[in-house]
């Protein structure tokens, strides 16, 4: 599978003011189509700052499933790690 289009994150306004870092964990389903699906929060830091940035940014992207036997097959359980971090672009782990 690769990753065809992202989306970074917006880093919320009231964290890079105060100079607040962080990640969000996230843990995905991507269908055939290419698509995320089943998006979900597995861990975070520091909490209710970055989960909704992170979780719109994901929704967002599109990969090139996998072809196998000449079809494209859905991919389960792929996990990502989002990094805020101030002053720097944010990163993406684990896609």
């Amino acid at each position: 599978m690769q990753l065809i289009r992202d989306a970074g994150p917006v880093y919320p306004e009231v964290a890079k003011a105060q100079g607040t870092e962080g990640w969000v964990r996230l843990r995905y389903d991507i269908g055939r189509d290419g698509r995320v699906r089943n998006l979900q929060v597995l861990e975070f830091s520091p909490p209710g700052v970055f989960e909704a940035a992170a979780l719109a940014a994901v929704a967002q992207w599109r990969y090139r499933a996998p072809v196998i036997d000449g079809a494209p097959r859905a991919v389960s359980g792929v996990v990502s790690t989002l990094r805020f971090e101030v002053g720097a672009a944010e990163r993406y782990e684990g896609y």
